[in-house]
């Protein structure tokens, strides 16, 4: 696009800051605010609150404050996904009073909190045990006719139970079934390990294959591998066979949290059995952000991909975005997306602003532009 004369624009730039920050890529991205700005193309709220939430999503708390007081003085109004974004972030790393001092900002300056906004402080709370607190933001947020919704119930009972208080978070458990709130996996896989698996167990109820599962499941989402794995080898020894669904959340939760060589061991574990994985342990694997192609053993990931294809299972856009990812080669970047094309599998902002950024950095002479460029046509944004 440079090369032929074309200057990007600030979409264009929106588009590649984005996606980088999505990869967790934010010191390129913020490489690329510069670019823009020497080039005299303007950054808007967009691209700051693209921007923030990278870094807060990579934990730079102090980076993303600084660009927040950067959008201040040069007079770029913060928003209310701008504000969700420092909230969301400054939540994760514990500092509740900064996060209420936000939410306090955000509405003197006549910005409306949104469900979002009471989930990230509730959920901040109910993590640190403080309880009294959730309840004022839960009883703040109906105060602004806000519907708590099945997320907030769940952090809600998960913060109760952590707190040993499971005859309340039963309650909330009875309550948001009345009030039409279908409960999801998460929520009651909490109730589960901290009430009835247990009541089970002393009652000599034997818990099958889809209970475990439910369990392991659970908390892999939490990011208690420790505790996933317990509960696997409890199932085991009590003689309880796990499916092919039992070893793909496993090995989805061992990928997600960086333990790749251990989701590795169960996979292998599974072909063992002779049980045949589908689409979902190989894209854990492949696509996961601590996978093969963030430690840069592309060979083993292209081995699965190939894998895949020999037993008939066909790869999804994630398995093909963690690809391109990890591939610096241009040429094959775009081999792989015409693969993509070929199978029918639609390419994502994501892809197109990997590819394109590859572009912008290097120059690119292997392939016309149109391809690239009929991204417009098929309504990527």
């Amino acid at each position: 696009m440079v090369r032929k004369g074309l200057a990007p624009d600030g979409f264009t730039y929106g588009i590649l800051i984005d996606g980088f920050c999505k990869q967790k890529r934010s010191g390129e991205a913020k490489l690329m605010l510069k670019e823009m700005c020497d080039r005299h193309v303007s950054p808007d709220q967009v691209v700051y609150t693209a921007l923030i939430d990278g870094f807060m999503k990579q934990s730079d708390v102090e980076e993303a404050f600084r660009l927040k007081e950067e959008m201040v003085a040069y007079g770029i109004k913060l928003n209310r996904f701008t504000f969700n974004s420092l909230i969301s972030g400054i939540c994760k790393v514990g500092e509740m009073e900064k996060a209420t001092a936000l939410l306090n900002e955000m509405i003197a300056m006549g910005i409306d909190p949104d469900t979002l906004t009471y989930n990230y402080l509730i959920e901040g709370y109910c993590r640190g045990h403080n309880m009294v607190k959730a309840y004022e933001l839960l009883a703040d947020m109906k105060g602004r006719n806000l519907a708590p919704t099945v997320y907030t119930c769940g952090v809600i009972i998960n913060g109760l139970c952590r707190c040993r208080d499971l005859e309340r978070a039963n309650m909330v458990f009875e309550e948001m079934i009345a009030g039409g709130l279908k409960p999801n996996n998460v929520i009651c896989t909490t109730l589960i390990k901290d009430r009835y698996f247990q009541e089970m167990l002393g009652c000599g109820i034997a818990p099958n294959d889809v209970i475990y599962t439910k369990l392991i499941d659970g908390h892999c989402k939490e990011g208690n591998i420790k505790e996933a794995f317990s509960t696997f080898r409890c199932m085991l020894g009590r003689g309880v066979i796990p499916d092919e669904k039992t070893y793909s959340v496993l090995i989805h939760g061992l990928s997600r949290s960086g333990r790749i060589h251990e989701a590795v061991g169960v996979f292998s574990e599974l072909r063992d059995k002779g049980m045949v994985p589908d689409v979902f342990p190989y894209s854990s694997l492949i696509s996961s952000f601590y996978g093969y192609c963030k430690s840069g053993n592309l060979t083993e990931a292209f081995r699965l991909l190939n894998e895949m294809s020999s037993r008939g299972v066909p790869p999804d856009s994630f398995v093909y975005c963690a690809l391109v990812d990890g591939i610096e080669n241009r040429s094959k970047m775009f081999t792989l997306f015409d693969e993509m094309v070929e199978r029918g599998i639609e390419p994502d902002g994501v892809i197109y602003s990997m590819i394109l950024g590859a572009c912008l950095k290097e120059g690119r002479d292997e392939k016309d532009d149109s391809g690239l460029l009929a991204s417009d046509d098929r309504g990527i944004e």
